[in-house]
């Protein structure tokens, strides 16, 4: 987590947040005061200067994480930079890498936290499965409810049962973030259902998916069932659900915010309701706004698995990784900058699929000492430039340090996780 993707979320979000532009104040308050109050000057001799860079340019005290590219001396420029560049969108995620924010959602759904969220695995029991019940109501002719078990078997035996690979991203993911997957799902497409209840009537306009617990009640678009990119999933990676992906089963809509996948779901409510479906609370937006209406995160174009400064050989082919993603959009072409965006280097897409994740690798070999700086971008087939970029910085040496010579951080904490043995002597 980089101070980047902080601000994505904690400068504008109206409905998320108390007040907007108040990071600067979460921060200090963090920094200055409860639990932490004297461990960021003592523990840590921190200062104002440890996150702020000062100037005479009349910007003020900058975050430090936001400008210190520009600032650190000695980072080799490559103008044009040239590399050899793939990408791949059949590359799947396990179960287990599937992203989750349940940690945003916990205060309703205690069980499924509890069992998942918090590490300890509980494995699921097999009635809750066993008599899960799916109802199809609302604008339809013949609206039923049915064990899951008893419509999986029947999808099977009509061979609709969909497996492929497929993406869901959060309409919150920020520029390097984690909130996106690709992986393989196995499903029930949510037409056919309808379809067992006598079709939709004529002024349906979409569906409201319901949680058993009355928690989520988001709906999606009439054409998402057209387009068989509604699905009731129950399988993951070829496995049954976890508890934190949704056991017994989650629904799974293409091309949209991943908050319409609600899981556990219990109900869909086929509806001819006015329903904006562009809005984030009630339908399903593609990508986040900032108060002038720009697109913050679409295309969303990220490096990943490269801490700041990493070390490499060089004189040797390094691999830069990472995923570029448009939601609803497709990507067009991707673009790399070694000197700090004055130059790019562009490669075209072919067409992709849309409902798929761009994973991409773009190889590079330094050819002299130094430090130098990956910067990337991305554009959709509909005209959009990336509005953020992401930059990182690698080091590449001559002679690579020895094991003595480094250090093997056991977590990405400043502050070391309790033990039992301290939590007792606290309480005293």
């Amino acid at each position: 987590t980089t101070v980047q993707q902080c601000l994505f979320c904690h400068s504008y979000a109206p409905g998320y947040i108390a007040k907007q532009y108040e990071f600067g104040t979460l921060m200090h308050g963090i920094h200055y005061s409860g639990p932490g109050k004297g461990k960021f000057e003592g523990d840590y001799e921190g200062s104002c200067m440890s996150c702020h860079n000062g100037t005479e340019n009349g910007e003020g005290l900058q975050l430090w994480d936001l400008t210190k590219y520009e600032r650190l001396w000695g980072i080799n420029k490559v103008e044009n930079v040239q590399g050899d560049f793939s990408i791949d969108q059949e590359m799947t995620q396990s179960q287990d890498e599937v992203f989750s924010y349940d940690w945003m959602h916990a205060y309703y759904d205690n069980m499924r936290h509890g069992a998942g969220v918090n590490g300890l695995n509980l494995e699921m029991p097999q009635s809750l499965f066993d008599n899960w019940e799916i109802t199809i109501e609302g604008n339809v002719p013949n609206p039923y409810t049915a064990k899951l078990p008893d419509l999986i078997a029947e999808a099977e035996e009509a061979g609709v049962v969909v497996n492929k690979t497929s993406k869901m991203v959060c309409n919150w993911n920020p520029v390097g973030g984690g909130g996106v997957t690709n992986t393989e799902i196995t499903g029930i497409p949510v037409s056919w259902l309808v379809e067992k209840a006598g079709g939709y009537l004529d002024d349906t306009t979409g569906v409201r998916v319901m949680r058993a617990d009355g928690s989520s009640k988001r709906a999606f678009p009439k054409d998402k069932l057209d387009d068989n990119e509604a699905l009731l999933v129950y399988k993951i990676g070829g496995e049954y659900l976890d508890a934190t992906r949704g056991y017994p089963c989650t629904n799974w809509v293409e091309g949209v915010d991943a908050q319409i996948n609600s899981k556990q779901v219990a109900s869909y409510n086929v509806t001819n309701e006015d329903i904006d479906y562009t809005d984030k609370w009630a339908g399903n937006p593609n990508a986040w706004q900032n108060e002038a209406g720009d697109m913050m995160n679409k295309p969303n174009a990220t490096i990943l698995g490269v801490p700041d400064g990493l070390i490499v050989q060089n004189g040797q082919p390094y691999t830069f990784n990472g995923y570029v993603d448009g939601y609803d959009q497709q990507i067009a072409s991707v673009e790399f900058s070694m000197d700090q965006g004055e130059t790019w280097t562009k490669f075209d897409l072919d067409e992709t699929d849309v409902n798929k994740m761009v994973w991409w690798n773009f190889t590079w070999t330094p050819e002299k000492e130094g430090a130098y700086c990956l910067t990337v971008r991305a554009t959709t087939a509909d005209g959009l430039t990336s509005y953020e970029t992401q930059t990182v910085m690698i080091n590449a040496k001559d002679v690579m340090p020895t094991p003595e010579q480094t250090t093997v951080l056991e977590t990405a904490s400043l502050v070391p996780a309790p033990t039992a043995d301290a939590t007792a002597e606290e309480e005293k």
